[in-house]
């Protein structure tokens, strides 16, 4: 019976449309690597993102401290002591000599510069709102004497008043703050009494307060 049926071959055609067509398996292999390289892309971006907000909460905080601590320096009552005739702020700085002292020079006024702001204690004192030291010399009063900083309860400290609002000087003695003596603007102690040796205080926000340095 089987004898009479005829066979029929497969055809070619039937059995490649089984086949896995090439060009569908290469588009497949792109497919996957363009899915991949998206990822990756946005992977990086987020890393970027994430370091560039990193960055700005850092900045965003520091910021804040700033603001925090010039709010400190007004409750305190801190101001700059300002030479109005020659547009200069008293500045504490490390001595070239020795980073151990501080000493005190004339600069640019700055706002920013916690480093010029100063303030009045008790017996005519006058203290670093930075440092927390106060002014003062060591050794014998004489003109041309450097001013530096040491412990506010120290027999260095030196007391201070102001004569005629703007001359600023050492209580009881012909000596002066002063800082046109010398090329490097130093402050020192000096008999003289003109424009050099006159100060203002001066807000922090760059308002002369009114009378001298003892306002």
């Amino acid at each position: 019976m089987y004898g009479n049926v005829d066979y029929i071959p497969t055809s070619q055609h039937g059995q490649s449309s089984l086949k896995r067509s090439p060009s569908g398996c290469y588009q497949k292999h792109r497919l996957c690597i363009a899915v991949l390289c998206c990822s990756l892309l946005m992977i990086v971006s987020f890393l970027i993102l994430g370091y560039f907000m990193s960055k700005y909460y850092a900045l965003e905080t520091e910021l804040e401290k700033v603001k925090e601590q010039q709010r400190r320096y007004i409750t305190m009552g801190s101001f700059h002591l300002y030479n109005e005739a020659h547009n200069k702020c008293a500045e504490v700085r490390s001595s070239p000599t020795s980073s151990n002292v501080l000493e005190l020079t004339a600069s640019g006024c700055s706002s920013d510069s916690y480093s010029q702001l100063f303030l009045w204690l008790p017996g005519g004192r006058l203290m670093s709102s930075e440092e927390g030291l106060c002014v003062g010399v060591d050794g014998r009063l004489q003109s041309q004497k450097p001013l530096r900083l040491y412990e506010c309860d120290t027999d260095k400290i030196l007391s201070w008043e102001c004569y005629n609002e703007t001359l600023l000087g050492v209580r009881g003695e012909n000596l002066f703050f002063n800082f046109g003596n010398n090329p490097k603007y130093l402050v020192m102690l000096y008999w003289g009494n003109g424009v050099w040796s006159r100060w203002r205080a001066r807000s922090l926000d760059g308002k002369i307060l009114d009378g001298g340095a003892c306002a």
